[in-house]
């Protein structure tokens, strides 16, 4: 039977390693961000290393299906108007309700 003061110590030996596990791959993912919205780099070599090795390790820590297509600005307005129409319509429907439930 394991004691509880060693039970206890391995708790929060495996807390403390998934912490460190979750916050590194954390770092990982933003530095990908970062590397694919600023690079690639030439300088300084530092920055040119942790790319490379980045990169090498992508497939394994974003997943295709991850990926989020970039709107432009063009795309935004689009959006931006078709919400409006929509958010128009329900407007324009929910005043026709009130007045039938009034008038009716």
């Amino acid at each position: 039977m394991v004691e509880p003061a060693a039970g206890r110590a391995r708790w929060r030996w495996a807390w403390r390693a998934a912490v460190v596990l979750v916050v590194a791959y954390a770092a990982l993912v933003r530095l990908t961000i970062l590397f694919d919205r600023y690079g690639p780099f030439d300088h300084p070599r530092w920055i040119v290393a942790l790319e490379r090795s980045t990169d090498a390790i992508r497939p394994a820590l974003v997943p295709a299906w991850w990926a989020v297509p970039r709107l432009s600005g063009l795309d935004l307005r689009h959006l931006h108007a078709r919400v409006a129409v929509g958010v128009a319509r329900l407007q324009a429907n929910r005043h026709r309700a009130q007045v039938e439930l009034t008038t009716g």
